[in-house]
């Protein structure tokens, strides 16, 4: 079983989502951030993968807390536009997540 398939074995519900963090240096390989569900770093020690629910923490908020612990993240262009879009995604997420039922059978809504 690879790593990957590992990873998504951890995922238990339709709101938890899989990121990874390429990094440049960490003093301390940190294994627990709030909100968290599962922080993996691969061999080589230059990703971190976090596995987070996003009714309960947005990408943001990971990034902030991994800046916060000492990590080095590496930045540029690519990192930039693709952490909008987990952002953006997280967010309407957790809008989805909060949502109420469709009414059934075409029923208009009480």
């Amino acid at each position: 079983m690879s790593v990957y398939d590992q990873l998504m074995n951890k995922i238990q519900n339709a709101w938890q989502v899989k990121r990874k963090f390429r990094v440049t240096d960490a003093p301390v390989q940190i294994s627990v951030l709030a909100g968290v569900d599962d922080v993996s770093w691969n061999r080589k020690g230059n990703r971190v993968i976090v596995i987070y629910d996003i009714r309960t923490t947005d990408y943001e908020t990971v990034l902030q807390q991994l800046f916060d612990a000492g990590v080095i993240v590496k930045q540029g262009l690519w990192f930039r536009w693709l952490g909008k879009m987990h952002q953006s995604t997280d967010l309407i997420g957790r809008e989805n997540a909060s949502a109420r039922p469709a009414p059934c059978c075409n029923k208009p809504p009480k």
